[in-house]
């Protein structure tokens, strides 16, 4: 399906570099802004919504900077007119059929690591949406969350690191490896292998309809169930793998 998307090597890089100095900005403006953070300490919601949206805005920055290096446009390098009713559809279904399993998952890796007296720890991102109490702070990393966090994860992994992989001649690590490297991003260890499945499960729809649509899509509503449970739940235990 993808197999005539070759991104060039140098300028995948030189992508990939700039989605790095947009993290590192992200982490110098808020250092800036809020000064340092004590180590171990989990950040405030405004900073990290800071950090956040500079880094994600700058990878929008750097996507675009991409395409025209390729002289292509958004609509064309990720099929955004390709099989537009599957690629609604087909990842909510998805979802829906995932969100029991990657649960499952979750849960019975965390008993393992409470068996074997590993520490279970959260997600900054849940911690700072426990600690977070006002409406508009609620929207912010709902929106950061849920709408931005999709859009642009998925322009990296599925969008430029896995066709660049698979063109390179390296399908299974195309497959495997993004998959692999999105959960790790995460940084939470329950979680790992449900990500893992996830991130495989947002390839096939790439591969299913030649449009980043389907897996972005499938992100959005995994990441809004997280979320709309999360606040229905908050006093409890956080429910589900939020965020993706």
């Amino acid at each position: 399906m993808l197999s005539n998307r070759h991104w060039k090597t140098e300028i995948v890089v030189a992508f990939l570099l700039g989605v790095l100095g947009c993290l590192l900005c992200g982490m110098l403006l808020t250092r800036l802004l809020f000064g340092p953070l004590p180590a171990g300490a989990v950040p405030g919601a405004a900073r990290a919504a800071v950090g956040v949206l500079c880094f994600q805005l700058g990878t929008l920055f750097c996507a675009g900077w991409l395409l025209a290096r390729h002289g292509t446009s958004w609509r064309e390098a990720f099929g955004w007119a390709n099989r537009r009713a599957q690629s609604l559809w087909l990842p909510v279904v998805t979802i829906a059929l995932f969100l029991p399993v990657g649960a499952l998952l979750k849960n019975g890796t965390s008993g393992l690591l409470k068996f074997l007296g590993r520490p279970d720890h959260e997600q900054n991102a849940l911690l700072i949406l426990q600690r977070s109490t006002t409406l508009p702070t609620l929207l912010l990393l709902g929106v950061l969350t849920v709408l931005l966090a999709p859009l642009v994860e998925e322009l990296i992994f599925r969008g430029v690191l896995y066709p660049w992989l698979k063109g390179l001649g390296f399908p299974r690590l195309a497959w495997w490896g993004t998959a692999t490297l999105f959960a790790a991003i995460h940084g939470n260890l329950p979680a790992f292998l449900p990500l893992v499945g996830l991130a495989l499960l947002f390839v096939w729809l790439y591969e299913k309809t030649d449009n980043l649509l389907a897996p972005i899509t499938a992100h959005l509503v995994f990441n809004a169930v997280n979320f709309v449970l999360f606040l229905l739940l908050r006093e409890r235990a956080a429910p589900g793998l939020l965020p993706a």
